[in-house]
């Protein structure tokens, strides 16, 4: 990105309109999986992991720029059918994430991230960000989970969906419960470690290259969650099932061992300094910064192969791909 001249941040209508003209085809091409969705019922589709994670993850997060485009955009921040644009942009967020059925890992970066964009520079006090902050983690999520793991839950019935929800919500549990393993999960680590040995930066590589199928790299390496688990817990404890987190600081020390945890340390504070960096603009930047932000939280817990890679699909469809595309214009118009 940096290697263009002069670079330019922010897309313009074109690109913002060609977004508009992505989001109708996917709503034409998949409108029965996005119903079901919204109802929780099966999308219908018939995938392999790796063309369901394309879909998910990069195409069905393009929709969401718009919803930034709204609130970052000078002219329609001053046009009087801004509200009515917002939420537009917001309605055809929600069908491709919906907030009902996502996990809390892939709706939080996204709907926080709209959120601190939208207040960004209607509320200076970090006070009151920290009290929003607060409210949400204590009592959006947990209302959210309950929810998301209401599997009979369907949009035909709300007052069936709400009472269903309110009788399996327990806030207590959901402080509880074992989403929270991570501490866990890092002990069991460091026994991995003192047993088989660090693997040499292999869960790392297996990280960045998480894009390569497994059908042309059979030998790929496995999220560091499902390796303990698989190769330890099961093993030598009574561990039953692999999906399993695993902490940033963990994922260091599996790779580098005490090295790897330092490393790891280095490279979360570069990013920090760069969404810090980020941050103070009024462009595609800010939404670098606020998303990235939001998802350390997801990445933060681990593991590093499924957090990274969630990054990585999202960000190429609301920061990278327009970013690229208002370059290109840029260039097109210099050299015209």
């Amino acid at each position: 990105m940096y290697a263009f001249r002069d670079v330019n941040y922010w897309p313009g209508r074109k690109t913002a309109l060609l977004y508009v003209m992505v989001s109708l085809i996917l709503l034409l091409l998949f409108y029965r999986s996005l119903i079901g969705s919204l109802t929780m019922r099966q999308s219908g589709l018939d995938l392999l992991r790796s063309e369901s994670l394309i879909l998910s993850k990069f195409l069905y997060s393009m929709p969401l720029f718009l919803v930034y485009y709204v609130v970052l955009d000078d002219r329609i921040q001053k046009s009087k059918y801004r509200w009515v644009l917002l939420l537009v942009a917001l309605l055809v967020a929600i069908i491709f994430k919906n907030p009902f059925s996502e996990g809390r890992n892939a709706i939080g970066p996204v709907y926080l991230s709209f959120l601190f964009a939208f207040f960004r520079n209607r509320i200076k006090s970090n006070l009151i960000y920290l009290f929003l902050l607060l409210l949400i983690l204590t009592i959006a999520f947990p209302v959210a989970q309950a929810f998301t793991h209401n599997k009979t839950v369907v949009i035909s019935d709300l007052f069936q969906t709400l009472e269903s929800a309110i009788e399996r919500f327990d806030i207590r549990r959901s402080f509880t419960s074992l989403d929270y393993d991570s501490w866990s999960e890092t002990m069991a680590t460091i026994r991995y470690v003192d047993t088989f040995g660090v693997t040499y930066g292999r869960q790392l590589y297996g990280a960045l290259l998480f894009f390569v199928p497994r059908s042309i790299w059979p030998n790929k390496p496995i999220g560091s969650g499902h390796l303990v688990a698989s190769e330890y817990l099961m093993v030598q404890h009574t561990m039953w099932f692999t999906n399993l987190s695993n902490s940033f600081p963990s994922e260091g020390y599996i790779n580098f061992g005490l090295i790897g945890v330092v490393l790891f340390a280095l490279m979360l504070a570069i990013l920090s300094k760069i969404t810090d960096e980020f941050e103070k603009h009024n462009d595609l930047r800010l939404v670098f910064a606020v998303y990235t932000s939001f998802h350390m939280v997801f990445m933060l817990r681990g593991d590093l192969m499924s957090s990274f890679s969630y990054l990585v699909g999202t960000l190429i469809a609301i920061y990278f791909l327009p970013l690229i595309l208002a370059n290109l214009r840029l260039g097109i118009n210099r050299s015209s």
